[in-house]
């Protein structure tokens, strides 16, 4: 007897090894998931039930959940409880995550949190110091050799990939699918915070940056403070007076790839974005938005000190720089200093004696666009800056300035 309770003992304990040997083969498949799936809550207790983030049901263990939340994925598909979008059972809790921002994976060295594990582990490269790859062009180190690859199409002119809707090419697949989503109306992917439609997730994501609080990147030299790191970079290339992009037409170099592009669009005189109060068009939207509100009297940005308002937020920078005194911007000539980088713009074509800036009607040349607008209008008659009071218009917003100073002003102290 005690022979055969102790082979059923056996049997027992050979069959419990092999379900928890099948259940540690499971969970550790799908260790990413289980972790999702479980109620933080309810996991530090084996009292408490494990529950389903879909369903809401409970179950008494990991194994259960596990095969609870697969029943949910017929065809190997789910639809998402936020948009109803069908996901797959590995980028479920991904893409749940764009709903809900959750970002559980954290960056022990610089803080910076992620949505997948994945993503955190190849942000950790970044952190390392050795970078083996090497661009034979421009000779740029990098960490990984995918990234590498990527920074090689840079230079080159080949764009596979054509929308076929406006066929514009693009050097990336997900440039061209971000493009795509640009030309659909069907707009069904909400910002949770501002109720914004948006045509892709990614213009999502793209949008929620606008929202945030949190300016991760700080410039050393003038403490100003970007949302993305390539804003940062842009913005440090400046201080140094780098210039890495030229347009192929003029030669004329910029900071910033954008910047670039921007400018080629004066050479071809696209300007597709037209104001709806005067007609005036503009190659940027941006560009345009910001001309609407010189047509409002709204001044959202304040300056603390002196309680000046400005149309602008870098209007408002430029001027708290003269509170401050700092000069964070040095010409490479001669070491002389200025608050702006416009002003250090102007300078430095003292030196070169840079005038880009042509008329089009008689051979004068400006070295900065305001000064060549001024000029122009003493051949076109434009005079666009109005007195409210006595409705006299004036070429320049400085002769304005003096108007109401000395004439309005003077009337009503007297």
């Amino acid at each position: 007897m005690e022979k055969v309770h102790l082979k059923q003992t056996r049997k027992t304990l050979s069959s419990l090894q092999e379900d928890f040997q099948a259940s540690d083969v499971i969970i550790r498949k799908d260790q990413n998931i289980s972790k999702r799936i479980v109620n933080e809550d309810q996991s530090n207790s084996r009292k408490k039930p494990f529950q389903c983030l879909i369903c809401n049901k409970t179950c008494e263990s990991k194994r259960a959940l596990n095969k609870h939340f697969r029943s949910h994925f017929k065809d190997g598909l789910c639809k998402c409880k936020f948009c109803d979008k069908d996901i797959m059972l590995n980028n479920y809790m991904p893409h749940v995550r764009i709903h809900t921002g959750e970002k559980p994976f954290k960056c022990d060295q610089c803080g910076k949190s992620f949505t997948q594990s994945g993503t955190l582990q190849n942000h950790l490269k970044l952190h390392s110091t050795a970078k083996p790859f090497t661009c034979q062009v421009c000779e740029k180190p990098f960490n990984r050799s995918g990234t590498l690859q990527i920074h090689l199409k840079c230079h080159s002119e080949e764009k596979p990939f054509t929308c076929q809707v406006c066929e514009k090419s693009f050097k990336f697949k997900h440039t061209l699918k971000y493009h795509i989503s640009t030309h659909s109306n069907d707009k069904k992917h909400p910002c949770d915070t501002c109720g914004k439609l948006f045509a892709s997730s990614a213009l999502v994501k793209n949008h929620m940056r606008s929202h945030m609080l949190v300016r991760s990147y700080k410039c050393k030299l003038c403490d100003k403070t970007f949302k993305q790191n390539t804003r940062f970079k842009t913005h440090m290339l400046v201080h140094f007076g780098k210039k890495p992009y030229s347009c192929e037409i003029c030669d004329k170099a910029f900071a910033a790839r954008n910047s670039m592009k921007c400018h080629m669009k004066t050479h071809s005189g696209e300007r597709p974005h037209s104001c709806k109060v005067c007609g005036k068009s503009f190659a940027w939207p941006s560009f345009l938005q910001r001309h609407e509100i010189g047509h409002t009297d709204l001044k959202p940005h304040t300056c603390e000190i002196c309680s000046k308002s400005f149309r602008l937020l870098v209007h408002l920078q430029m001027h708290l720089a003269r509170h401050t005194g700092e000069k964070n911007y040095s010409c490479q000539f001669c070491e002389k200093r200025f608050s702006t980088p416009s002003g250090l713009t102007a300078h430095v074509r003292t030196h070169t004696d840079e005038r880009p800036h042509s008329c089009p009607y008689c051979d004068y040349k400006a070295a900065l666009p305001s000064r060549i607008k001024v000029h122009i209008r003493t051949h076109t008659g434009e005079r666009p800056y109005v007195c409210k009071t006595c409705g006299k218009s004036f070429a320049q917003s400085s002769a304005l300035k003096n108007h109401i100073k000395f004439i309005h002003s003077l009337k009503k102290a007297n």
